[in-house]
């Protein structure tokens, strides 16, 4: 009588599929790798996925396509998550426009590290890193000093 085959259980893995440039993976010029961030999505106001390109230098939307029963072939194992994540880069102001909406009400200038802030969401701080986001914060916010006071503008 043969013995039936015990099935393994499903396990969390930590592997996916994932298409992005090769510029997103580029640890050579930064001292840390990208990292998967989970950050408040300005449309739906609720956590979405987000990469944070090597040394936080660049923000990348993360997408997921999905459908029912798909599976990817990974070296000699299956992933069951047959979802394919798509990573597309992105303006960092897109996600700190809201914060600075919000303390917009107040009128007056506050330094910016303390706008962007978020219990829910920590890693919002670390767009600030972002290469582009300090850069062109001028096209939304006004400046007062040297120190990154900032208040959201009005024009």
């Amino acid at each position: 009588m043969a013995a039936k085959k015990k099935r393994t259980p499903n396990v969390q893995n930590d592997s996916w599929v994932v298409i992005a440039a090769d510029s997103v993976i580029d640890t050579q010029k930064h001292d840390s790798d990208p990292a998967f961030v989970r950050l408040r999505n300005p449309s739906t106001d609720a956590a979405s996925l987000y990469m944070l390109g090597g040394g936080d230098v660049q923000l990348y939307e993360v997408k997921a396509f999905e459908e029912d029963f798909h599976s990817w072939f990974v070296g000699q194992t299956v992933q069951r998550d047959g979802r394919l994540l798509f990573v597309t880069p992105m303006d960092p102001l897109y996600l700190i426009l809201p914060y600075l909406i919000k303390s917009g009400k107040e009128e007056k200038f506050q330094p910016v590290d303390q706008v962007v802030m978020d219990e829910e969401f920590p890693a919002c701080s670390r767009l600030l890193s972002c290469t582009h986001s300090l850069a062109s914060m001028h096209h939304i916010a006004e400046e007062k000093g040297p120190g990154l006071f900032m208040k959201l503008s009005q024009e």
